[in-house]
């Protein structure tokens, strides 16, 4: 009974290492897809997929400050981004919002 346990102990450890590799792996790879997805359609004229209204960058614990200060950077050029397309022109409001992010950054 002991040698079950043991075995599906070490059975089931390495397949959370691949889970969270993997998992690593889909995030590094969405943070260099995302700020293609800002960049592209705003240099031919069409609109972005990927909105950023749900997106979060996890706290400085979790990732290197490098990793944290380039994601939030991606972010904020999304929003200069999305001011440049308005279609109502530039809002001062937006501006307003954009230079507190920034300095929280």
């Amino acid at each position: 009974m002991a040698i079950v346990q043991a075995s599906s102990h070490t059975a089931t450890a390495p397949k959370r290492s691949r889970d969270a590799s993997k998992l690593g792996k889909q995030d590094n790879v969405f943070w260099q897809l995302f700020p293609a997805d800002r960049w592209v359609p705003m240099m031919i004229g069409l609109p972005y997929m990927l909105p950023d209204c749900d997106l979060e960058v996890a706290p400085i614990g979790e990732a290197s400050v490098d990793t944290w200060v380039h994601r939030q950077l991606i972010i904020v050029t999304g929003r200069v981004i999305d001011c440049v397309q308005d279609t109502r022109g530039p809002v001062f409001s937006k501006a307003i919002e954009l230079n507190e992010h920034i300095n929280d950054v």
